[in-house]
């Protein structure tokens, strides 16, 4: 019954050392997906703000003409 109990540390390994690739490119797309929808959402509150201003300077991004 003592050999059932243990277990070689080499044989269990956890899935992150077996993948190190696979583990860096999901928590890399993650970050990137969390990043793009904070940027999303920082645009969308800035524009929100800059509508409701007292200044009527706002202009959509659709009648601006593009860049400078």
């Amino acid at each position: 019954m003592n050999s059932l109990k243990q277990v070689h540390r080499g044989t269990i390994r956890p899935f992150a050392a077996r993948h190190p690739g696979l583990v860096l490119l999901s928590l890399t797309t993650v970050g990137v997906a969390l990043g793009i929808r904070y940027q999303a959402g920082a645009l969308k509150k800035n524009d929100a703000a800059q509508r409701t201003s007292n200044e009527n300077y706002y202009v959509s991004v659709d009648r601006s003409g593009g860049g400078i």
